[in-house]
């Protein structure tokens, strides 16, 4: 045997002997601690006792991040509080606000869409007769007309503060009424036929009485709001306008036979969108899509 292995089993001899030392000594105290612990350990515990309760667990539900809101009417800049803009790179790399694709601020900030195409309906009405004259309304503007079979009708508007008579483009051609026995009532009423030379339309017109008179020949397209329900825009011309809130609207294009209309959108005087409105929906010409 080697020294160092001799010197290891002195180490090894020593330290059995100091453990069977120690605990020779402390065998006491040890038992003392255990018998103590099992006491401590055979005790109730104190406070509230456990219980089994039932926790109901409701079911899972998907919840995604609400999609950011454009902050201007053009639908152009997407931030909210603790949201950065978003910005874009267009084709040629160039940072940009609008987004590549339709977000719901863009489709709310053009809010047109096709209505119809209607019937025009001609805007003078018998209103009255009182011999010699004939009394007409013009429902666009609520204003009365008086005139004479075979006389231009015509009405006075101030020139340099002189009174001017200015001729209305309609003559009075022919006045005709029919009494008939209303049977339901068991009156007779009388039925006016008139027939109106209109220099405005460059045609003849025949109204009844004060029922509404179709023209087949006089198209309209009738455009309405997706927000709001009381809009109602007709026109029959491009160039035609209209203003609605803060925007303008003008008439660029239109086909009556294929139902649609390209419409300008304007805001303090610079366009901001070119949208072709038809009957399959709307389609963004500019800004391009």
């Amino acid at each position: 045997m080697k020294h160092y292995d001799k010197i290891f089993l002195i180490v090894a001899i020593m330290i059995l002997c100091a453990s069977g030392a120690f605990y020779h000594l402390n065998k006491s105290t040890i038992s003392a601690t255990k018998s103590d612990t099992d006491k401590i350990l055979a005790l109730d515990p104190k406070g509230e006792k456990w219980q089994n309760k039932d926790i109901s667990i409701s079911a899972e539900e998907a919840l995604e991040w609400p999609a950011v809101k454009p902050q201007d009417d053009r639908g152009l800049w997407l931030f909210q509080v603790f949201t950065p803009p978003k910005i874009w790179l267009d084709s040629k790399g160039n940072f940009i606000a609008e987004p590549p694709y339709k977000t719901e601020g863009e489709k709310k900030a053009f809010n047109l869409i096709f209505g119809e195409i209607v019937t025009a309906i001609y805007p003078i009405r018998y209103s009255g007769y009182t011999p010699p004259f004939i009394s007409l309304t013009d429902t666009r503007n609520n204003a009365v007309y008086m005139g004479k079979i075979n006389e231009e009708i015509t009405k006075e508007v101030l020139d340099n503060g002189a009174a001017k008579k200015m001729a209305m483009g309609l003559i009075i051609r022919s006045f005709n009424t029919k009494r008939e026995l209303d049977k339901t009532q068991n009156v007779y009423i009388d039925y006016v036929t008139i027939t109106i030379e209109d220099k405005n339309l460059g045609k003849t017109v025949t109204i009844y009485s004060d029922k509404p008179t179709p023209l087949p020949d006089e198209r309209l397209m009738l455009i309405k709001s997706s927000s709001d329900a009381k809009f109602k825009w007709t026109f029959k011309s491009v160039g035609e306008s209209i203003t609605s809130g803060s925007f303008k609207y003008t008439v660029k294009e239109m086909d009556m036979d294929k139902e649609y209309a390209v419409i300008d959108q304007y805001k303090d005087g610079a366009l901001v969108k070119t949208v072709k409105v038809s009957a399959s929906g709307n389609t963004n010409i500019f800004p391009q899509e």
